[in-house]
């Protein structure tokens, strides 16, 4: 027998809502009974007195509360079973790739650079439906943390991972970060690729002039995102609560967005740098490198999607209601004897 699961459990809490009117309805057939000894005699009260018998309003009050559990089940989604959904795993190719160095705890821009390059990429991705994505994180040394795919939900899952102890080594090696890139798309079918890098830079490295030749042999464009400002400030010692990172020396260290290697990166492979402000990164502000990337297509994949099957219950709360509402509207007769005045 399939397991029943709901997408919005947490509402079957409203569940609770059908005792309390239960109760409730206890509490006012009572009070409404007490107010009919008292004010009318016993004797002119099957004259006086009419509306529903006790046992039709309990049935309609049965048939609405009946209702309103029915609706709470719907609205949680219930569902069972499973089916099997082919669909292409087609899409632009891109890559983003984070900085996971501890220069990006520094705090010059809110909350730190680590959070804002992370709630950047998480508003792009959502921008970027229907695309191949991979994601990559680097610090001292790159690595890919997720391969191309259109699966976004993963993608996210695991950018949600990503902090400052995510790689041991430090520093911000772009030129492992591009090699690695290298390696991810060569076994992939000959396409063009777009490679989006959040940072706050780092020094010019030889081995970037060789990288920069081979990503634009393999039609690789770079985007660069700049994470941080040019002033800079004091990096917090995620061991040290309270001190700053240090050099050998035992001087604190001072970090600041160095934009001339991300520049460089941009310009010579044909892409673009973007300083990251306050404003969400949005899909227009790369839409024009975006948009010379051909669509690759791979074997479909099949995705295991759960059935909704909230229309029964719906089905049966619009059943309830009819009838409560049927039974509502029957002319009402007096009152026979131990009935008492309540409105359905």
């Amino acid at each position: 027998m399939p397991t029943v699961q709901f997408a919005h459990e947490k509402l079957l809490w409203l569940l609770l809502l059908v005792p309390t009117l239960l109760l409730f309805k206890l509490w006012l057939d009572t009070r409404a009974s007490k107010a009919i000894q008292a004010f009318t005699a016993s004797r002119l009260r099957s004259v006086l007195v009419t509306g529903v018998s006790s046992g039709l309003s309990w049935a309609i009050w049965s048939f609405y509360l009946l209702a309103m559990a029915c609706l709470v089940i719907a609205a949680a989604r219930p569902q069972w079973g499973t089916e099997n959904i082919e669909r292409p795993d087609k899409g632009r190719n891109i890559f983003i790739a984070l900085d996971t160095s501890r220069s990006m705890l520094a705090r010059d821009v809110a909350p730190d650079r680590l959070t804002r390059e992370k709630l950047a990429a998480h508003d792009l991705i959502m921008e970027l439906k229907g695309e191949r994505i991979g994601l990559l994180a680097f610090a001292g040394r790159a690595y890919l943390q997720a391969p191309l795919t259109t699966d976004h939900e993963a993608i996210l899952e695991s950018l949600q991972s990503f902090d400052h102890t995510v790689i041991e080594w430090g520093g911000s090696n772009l030129g492992d970060l591009l090699d690695i890139t290298l390696r991810a798309i060569k076994p992939l079918p000959k396409s063009n690729f777009v490679l989006i890098i959040f940072s706050d830079g780092g020094d010019a490295d030889a081995s970037l002039t060789s990288a920069i030749q081979k990503l634009t042999e393999a039609q690789v464009s770079v985007i660069t995102v700049g994470v941080g400002t040019e002033g800079g400030t004091l990096i917090p010692d995620p061991n040290v609560p309270g001190d700053y990172i240090r050099d050998e020396n035992n001087n604190v260290v001072r970090s600041k967005l160095e934009k001339g290697v991300l520049q460089q990166l941009a310009s010579a492979t044909g892409g673009r740098f973007i300083k990251l402000g306050t404003q969400p990164l949005s899909r227009d502000a790369i839409a024009p490198i975006i948009a010379r990337l051909r669509e690759q297509e791979n074997a479909t994949r099949s995705l295991s999607k759960p059935i909704e099957r909230f229309a029964w219950p719906l089905s049966f709360a619009i059943l309830w209601l009819v009838i409560a509402w049927v039974l509502s509207s029957l002319p009402r007769s007096k009152s026979s004897r131990g009935s008492i005045l309540v409105a359905a």
